[in-house]
């Protein structure tokens, strides 16, 4: 039963993905460019899922989320910058990796998630996906850099309002 859960979260992310392609668009055109639709097509595709609405892309917290980023950039360490913001960070060796790689591996998480418990698996983490699908969160913004010294490449996104309250559901 678990395999079929699974593919048909697969085929639901695919559908939303075809469905949200016509709607981020837009994001594309005004000038956002690749990155940040792939960052914010990824995420709504998993929000699309679930019945829940799509995250706006917001300025403000790309600009934070560049600020931040740019912080890391000579050590690309997996800190979270502790602002008042929901984050999600990801960390690549070499180089190449695209925001939709990054969007994926937090997504995937979702493998992790026990709606019925409201909790991951035991020695896994599902605190990135759930904050993807944070019910209440409506503000996405994120920033890629490429780290100093051929140490990879950090990308992070900031949510508004944040998510991740313990004992509550995301969705």
């Amino acid at each position: 039963m678990k395999k079929n859960q699974y593919f048909n979260g697969s085929i639901s992310i695919l559908v939303a993905l075809l469905f949200l392609s016509s709607h981020t668009v837009a994001i594309y055109n005004n000038g956002y460019g690749l990155e940040a639709y792939q960052f914010l097509a990824y995420q709504n595709a998993a929000r699309y899922a679930l019945g829940l609405p799509g995250l706006k892309w917001d300025q403000k917290l790309t600009d934070y989320a560049q600020s931040y980023a740019e912080q890391r950039r000579s050590d690309c360490q997996l800190i979270h910058s502790d602002g008042p913001y929901g984050e999600n960070i990801f960390w690549g060796s070499g180089y190449g990796w695209s925001p939709a790689q990054a969007v994926k591996a937090w997504v995937d998480e979702r493998k992790w998630y026990d709606h019925g418990s409201n909790s991951c698996t035991p020695g896994q983490e599902c605190g990135h996906y759930t904050q993807i699908v944070w019910k209440t969160t409506t503000r996405v913004g994120c920033a890629k850099v490429t780290c100093d010294s051929g140490l990879g490449e950090f990308m992070i996104c900031n949510y508004d309002p944040a998510g991740n309250y313990d004992n509550e559901e995301p969705y």
